[in-house]
C-alpha cells in the first residue's frame, strides 16, 4: 500500500469517527476535527512528496546562517543576500526549519542590515513557511547579532523588508521597533503601544461563559476555562495578534495545547492568533504559557509576554509598571511607560554560525512538525476531557504507528457510580514502545455497558487489521463475546432464561468491531496489582468523577 493510499484510508476513518462523534459529544467533535485536519495536511504532504521526486535542491550554493535563541525560542537568521538563488522562500523556510531534515528552528528571520543608518529590515517566517508580522524574541536576537557584527553599535531600528520576494505584505506592517543593548548584553525592544483588537471583555465566574458568542467554539471549552478560573479575556496586537486568558489556575501543558489549538483557528482571527494563558502571582509578576500560531506550545514568546503585561497593567491587575513575566524558557522584564509604550528587556543567545549546502525539496513538502509529531503535548501528563464517546489524548504519530502495527495489546475497564448512574470507561493500547490511552463517560449507564464500551472503542480505534491480546476484568464481556453470543444470535437475542438479551446494541457493535481483527480474549483479576489494569481502572474512575 502506498503512503498516499494509506493516508487516504486514515482520513476516511477519521471522517467516519467525526460523523459518529458528532452525534455524541461536542467536545469529541472538536478533538477529532483537529485529527482530521492533521490527516488532511498529511495527504497534501504525500501528494507534494510525489510531485517533488527528482527535483533540484531548494537552494544552490552555500547559505551562511546564524542559529540563535531567546529563552529557548530558537531562530535561523539569514542575510537576504545569501538567498539570491532561492526562488521559493516559503518552501526554503519550511525545509530549513525542520528539526530532522533541516537546521531546525521555530522561525526563520531574513534580514538586510544598513550600518550607516543603523537599520535592519527583516521578514519573519514561521516553521510552516507562513509569514509572521513580528517576533519579540527574534527582534532581540537581531539586535544582539547586529551589535556583534558592528561593534560599538548599541541601538538599531527594525523595519519590515520592502521586497516582493522576502515579504508578501499579507502579514507585515509598516511599524518600526527600536532595539537597544546594554553593557551586559541585555537587549531591549520598544514595541510602541499595543492596540486592542476584536474584543476585550470582562467575565466572572458567575457568568455563563457559553453566552460569550464572539468565539465559534464549543461550550465545553468555556467550561474548561471556567474550571481554571477565567476572569478576563483580552485581544491585543503588538504588531501580531494575541488572545489572552487571565486565569486563577494555570493549565497543564496538555490543557494549554488543547485549548490553544482550538482558539488559534477561531474564525474571529482570519490569520490565526497566538493564545496566552496568564496568572497574576503578585503586584508585579505574571506566570505565562503561550501557544504560538503554527508552532504550538513554546518555551517563551516575547510579543505574548509584552501583550499580557500591558493588558494586566491596563486592567489594574498589577500595581507596578515594571513587570516580570515568567515562562518555561526564562524571564522577561516589561516596562510600561506613561504614554502606553512598552519596552521588553531580556537575554538573547548566539548558539552557532553555520553553512547550509543544500535542502531536499522533499523536506519542504513535509507537514509542520507541530502536526507531524503532536496534536497534544505527549511529554506532558495527559489531561482527559469528559466525553460521551472517546477522548484522544496522545500524539497522532504514536497513534498511527500503533494503528498500523500487526500486533497490539489492549487493557480495558469500566466503572459506574450507582449502577445505574454516571459511568466511565478506559482503555490502553500497547504496540511495541508506543502506547495510546482512550477514555470516555456517560451520564446514565451501567457498569457492564462501560466495560463493553472500553473494548468497543479500543477495537474501533485500530484502523488496520491487527493480531490483538485483549485483557478485561469483566467476565460478562469475556464470556459474552467468546461463549454466549453465538447462542444469543441463534435464538434471536433471547437468553437462556427466555428474556431479551440486555445491551443488544453494544453486543452488535462489539461483534462488528471484532470482525477485522484476530483477537485473543483474556480475563485479568481486577485490583490485584496488574499495573496496566490499574491504569485503565484509574482512567475509568476518573471519568465517573467528571460527570
Amino acid at each position: 500500500m502506498t503512503v498516499k493510499r494509506q493516508l487516504h484510508n486514515e482520513l476516511f476513518f477519521a471522517r467516519h469517527l467525526c460523523r459518529r462523534a458528532r452525534k455524541n459529544a461536542a467536545q469529541n467533535r472538536s478533538v477529532l476535527d483537529v485529527h482530521e485536519d492533521s490527516l488532511e495536511r498529511n495527504i497534501a504532504c504525500a501528494a507534494s512528496t510525489e510531485a517533488n521526486c527528482g527535483k533540484e535542491p531548494l537552494c544552490s550554493g552555500l547559505v551562511n546562517f546564524d542559529k540563535m535563541h531567546g529563552l529557548g525560542n530558537d531562530f535561523v537568521m539569514i542575510e537576504a543576500s545569501q538567498l539570491t538563488n532561492v526562488e521559493d522562500i516559503p518552501s526554503f523556510c519550511r525545509a530549513i526549519s525542520h528539526r530532522k531534515f533541516g537546521v531546525g528552528c521555530d522561525l526563520v528571520t531574513i534580514y538586510k542590515y544598513d550600518a550607516k543608518s543603523a537599520t535592519v529590515d527583516a521578514s519573519f517566517f514561521n516553521s510552516d513557511g507562513s509569514e509572521a508580522e513580528i517576533c519579540g524574541n527574534a527582534a532581540r536576537c537581531l539586535g544582539l547579532l547586529m551589535h556583534q557584527r558592528d561593534v560599538g553599535s548599541t541601538s538599531v531600528t527594525l523595519a519590515p523588508i520592502v521586497s516582493a520576494k522576502f515579504a508578501t505584505n499579507s502579514a507585515t506592517t509598516n511599524k518600526t521597533y527600536q532595539i537597544s543593548i546594554d553593557a551586559k548584553n541585555n537587549v531591549s525592544v520598544n514595541f510602541g503601544k499595543p492596540t486592542a483588537t476584536v474584543l476585550s471583555r470582562r467575565v466572572s465566574n458567575q457568568m455563563n461563559l457559553s453566552l460569550i458568542d464572539d468565539f465559534h467554539v464549543d461550550d465545553t471549552l468555556w467550561k474548561s476555562l471556567e474550571e481554571l478560573g477565567v476572569y478576563h479575556i483580552s485581544c491585543l496586537s503588538v504588531g501580531n495578534p494575541h488572545l489572552i486568558f487571565f486565569l486563577k489556575q494555570m493549565p497543564s501543558l496538555d490543557q494549554a495545547q488543547y485549548l490553544g489549538a482550538r482558539f488559534e483557528s477561531d474564525s474571529l482571527f482570519p490569520n490565526k492568533t497566538n493564545v496566552s494563558f496568564a496568572k497574576v502571582i503578585s503586584e508585579n509578576e505574571i506566570d505565562l504559557t503561550v501557544f504560538e500560531r503554527t508552532d504550538g506550545l513554546t518555551l517563551a514568546c516575547g510579543s505574548g509576554a509584552m501583550a499580557t503585561a500591558f493588558a494586566a497593567y491596563q486592567r489594574n491587575f498589577l500595581k507596578s509598571n515594571s513587570i516580570t513575566v515568567n515562562q518555561r524558557g526564562g524571564t522577561l522584564l516589561m516596562t510600561i511607560n506613561d504614554d502606553g509604550t512598552c519596552i521588553q528587556t531580556g537575554r538573547a543567545t548566539h548558539v552557532f554560525s553555520g553553512t547550509n549546502v543544500s535542502l531536499d525539496p522533499f523536506t519542504a513538502s513535509l507537514p509542520s512538525e507541530r502536526y507531524a509529531d503532536t496534536i497534544f503535548n505527549a511529554e506532558a501528563e495527559s489531561t482527559k476531557i469528559s466525553e460521551s464517546s472517546v477522548t484522544l489524548s496522545a500524539s497522532p504519530s504514536a497513534s498511527s504507528k500503533a494503528v498500523n502495527a500487526h500486533d497490539a495489546i489492549i487493557y480495558t475497564d469500566g466503572a459506574c457510580s450507582g449502577n445505574p448512574g454516571p459511568g466511565g470507561w478506559g482503555a490502553l493500547i500497547l504496540s511495541g514502545d508506543k502506547r495510546k490511552e482512550l477514555c470516555g463517560s456517560e451520564a446514565d449507564t451501567t457498569n457492564n455497558r462501560m466495560e463493553m464500551m472500553a473494548a468497543i472503542c479500543a477495537l474501533e480505534y485500530l484502523k488496520s487489521p491487527c493480531k490483538i491480546d485483549l485483557y478485561t476484568d469483566s467476565t460478562y464481556v469475556k464470556n459474552g463475546i467468546t461463549k454466549w453470543i453465538t447462542n444469543w444470535q441463534r435464538k434471536n437475542w433471547i437468553n437462556s432464561e427466555g428474556n431479551p438479551v440486555k445491551n443488544k446494541d453494544l453486543w452488535l457493535r462489539l461483534l462488528e468491531a471484532t470482525k477485522r481483527h484476530k483477537i485473543s480474549w483474556h480475563w485479568v483479576e481486577g485490583h490485584a496489582g496488574n499495573k496496566y489494569n490499574e491504569i485503565v481502572d484509574k482512567l475509568a474512575r476518573s471519568q465517573c468523577k467528571i460527570r
